[in-house]
């Protein structure tokens, strides 16, 4: 199952509450009556609107409510649903705040790009991952020839880029060639 945390802006959003009894505050509601109307959502603060699947307790006849939210209602900022029993005697009422975020904690362990030997030419910028493998290479996989540094591919054998130095006994300046 993909993450959860934290919860993405216009993608499907499950997850659990309990509602307190309004006969003993200090439990739980078992197997909450839960009716159309009962449950609403709102969108940015916008109007409330009933959720598109009503909540359900899981497992059967436990304290434990699955709420699930459509994508069409995970397109807010900040989403709110409210829980107000209707029949008015059994829970009390709760609202729950979500905010949303564009990426998940998965969608940045994971780049969206595959990873090549490509790096830009000498004066352009190159992009976060170009630069961290120019940089790792660099400080990897180099060597020195009179007053020519070349760091190579990560196969270890490939000319990647090439810098001149200023001296081949006592450089003290270096500057891309290729």
């Amino acid at each position: 199952m993909a993450s959860q945390v934290f919860p993405k802006k216009s993608a499907i959003f499950t997850f659990y509450i309990s509602l307190v009894s309004q006969a003993d505050t200090k439990l739980f509601q078992v197997n909450p009556t839960l009716a159309a109307g009962d449950v609403k959502v709102s969108i940015d603060g916008a109007a409330l609107n009933n959720m598109t699947t009503l909540p359900v307790v899981t497992p059967a006849g436990g304290r434990l409510v699955l709420v699930a939210l459509s994508a069409l209602e995970m397109t807010g900022d900040n989403i709110q649903v409210q829980f107000v029993d209707a029949a008015g005697a059994e829970w009390c009422d709760l609202v729950v705040n979500i905010q949303t975020t564009l990426r998940q904690v998965d969608d940045l362990a994971y780049p969206a790009f595959p990873l090549t030997d490509s790096i830009p030419a000498d004066g352009t910028l190159p992009t976060i991952a170009q630069a961290l493998y120019i940089l790792t290479q660099f400080l990897q996989e180099r060597s020195v020839s009179g007053t020519t540094m070349t760091v190579k591919k990560a196969d270890g054998t490939t000319a990647l880029m090439t810098f001149t130095l200023d001296s081949a006994t006592a450089p003290t300046s270096i500057t891309r060639a290729t």
